[in-house]
């Protein structure tokens, strides 16, 4: 048994998003679902409409560039180092110049070092969106749960706000997140991470969201506000 759940469009959750989400008090949002659901693609929607004018920077563990951080409208600008201030000059990418796509190298332990400097000048100056993608690899692959949990942990009292993608629900600080996005999922353990991500038991909501294809996503502003919406 599946659960109902009223739709909507994409460009209408965005736009409740856009008024509603602010730097200083909207809480995380998280992006959950396997690879190839079009986790990227989402955090480059929620950035158009909900970051224009703040200053991001996105955690890019992946070695090759990606096409869908490279191409499109107003790509955030690669960097391999964060200074202090950023922003300050609007040499950065996006529509105001003030979005820097953190690059990583094929040696982890440099990759590692230049995101913990980077985590620690966000940190430090707050008033930013980090936007993470993907959590399994930063956290696994690179060791940085402890970085990344600092930064959401600070949250609105440092005008810090996080976008966060990840593909393995225990890759996810649980608890932190304001809005949660639940794209194509494999797998009825998958089913069941995601249920419980959004507060929610048993097998009719597991196969709800396993139900979710690779054109849609389930966004929940609330346990008892969810919605799906095609992209």
């Amino acid at each position: 048994m599946t659960i109902a759940m009223p739709a909507a469009s994409l460009d209408d959750v965005l736009g409740w998003l856009q008024e509603s989400w602010f730097t200083w008090g909207g809480g995380h949002q998280l992006a959950y679902g396997m690879t190839g659901a079009g986790k990227t693609t989402l955090l480059r929607h929620i950035m158009s409409r909900c970051c224009p004018a703040d200053r991001v920077i996105v955690f890019d563990p992946k070695p090759a560039d990606d096409p869908s951080w490279t191409g499109g409208e107003d790509p955030p600008r690669p960097i391999t180092a964060l200074p202090s201030a950023f922003g300050s000059c609007h040499d950065g990418g996006g529509p105001a110049g003030l979005w820097y796509r953190l690059t990583a190298s094929h040696d982890p332990a440099d990759t590692t070092r230049r995101f913990a400097a980077a985590m620690q000048i966000i940190r430090a100056e707050g008033h930013a969106v980090a936007v993470l993608d993907d959590a399994h690899e930063l956290c696994a692959g690179l060791g940085l749960r402890k970085e990344i949990d600092q930064v959401l942990g600070l949250g609105r009292s440092a005008v810090i706000a996080a976008i966060v993608a990840s593909g393995d629900p225990s890759y996810v600080p649980r608890g932190q997140f304001a809005h949660k996005w639940i794209g194509h999922l494999d797998g009825l353990a998958a089913g069941k991470a995601a249920a419980e991500l959004l507060g929610q038991h048993g097998t009719g909501w597991a196969d709800t969201l396993l139900a979710t294809d690779g054109h849609e996503w389930v966004f929940a502003a609330s346990r008892d506000s969810v919605c799906r919406l095609a992209v």
